[in-house]
């Protein structure tokens, strides 16, 4: 009986030079193995029996914007099922938007976008500033990614007519819980700038002088993947 591979774990640049070949022997289930032998002899009436053999071949066709040598590091999982299906699983450090392709027994893996996931979540709060209409917050892309990735702002914004120094528990209300519309987000090279003072809400809040709290969470995602990084600002406008 030939050996079995069901499953290898294969780096990036290994699988997009060369597929990497798996297989898996097929077992069933029976019983009867007691009226297999001699008169008196006793085993486990079950046993398995060999029905077959499945194989196939996993390869990666990268086709993302930046060359593969660039997200070196961690193993592709690839796997066969009894069934004959193929699978693969991108290692946590990275984030791939790909597609699948099976021709016979060959399933080809095409990359068209990635990024580290270390740097997914690299945004720090910039400068808030203005009141009002020209009310505004910049939101910076420490690792310089957003190109690569589909990034939503939400924001949960409260004022106090109270003034912080003078009172240790001031009375703050929410104006404004909801995402940031898209119209709303601009993105010049690694910065996000949210234009506040144009939020459906009254104005009246954001009047200059007044003490406010800041929420932000940027929801960032690419092809499956999808994590979340809060940033806070207090001060007043």
């Amino acid at each position: 009986m030939q050996p079995e591979t069901p499953a290898a774990s294969v780096g990036l640049t290994t699988l997009a030079g060369q597929p990497v070949q798996l297989s898996r022997n097929l077992w069933a289930e029976r019983s009867g193995a007691n009226a297999l032998l001699a008169p008196g002899s006793r085993v486990n009436d079950t046993y398995k029996e060999y029905t077959g053999r499945v194989e196939g071949t996993v390869s990666l066709d990268w086709q993302a914007p930046r060359p593969l040598g660039a997200f070196a590091g961690g193993d592709v999982r690839t796997e066969i099922q009894p069934d004959g299906s193929l699978a693969a699983t991108f290692p946590d450090t990275l984030w791939a938007d790909y597609t699948t392709r099976r021709e016979g027994d060959q399933m080809v893996i095409t990359v068209t976008n990635a990024v580290r996931a270390s740097d997914v979540t690299r945004l720090a709060l910039g400068t808030v500033q203005g009141s009002g209409a020209s009310l505004t917050a910049a939101v910076l892309d420490l690792a310089s990614e957003s190109e690569y990735l589909t990034t939503q702002f939400r924001l949960t914004l409260r004022t106090t007519r109270d003034d912080p120094r003078d009172n240790r528990r001031p009375r703050y209300i929410t104006v404004y819980d909801d995402v940031v519309p898209a119209e709303l987000v601009s993105l010049t090279g690694n910065r996000f700038e949210l234009s506040l003072g144009q939020l459906p809400i009254d104005r009246g809040p954001l009047t200059r002088g007044t003490y406010a709290q800041l929420e932000v969470t940027a929801v960032r995602s690419l092809g499956d993947n999808r994590a979340e990084q809060a940033m806070s600002w207090q001060g007043q406008f």
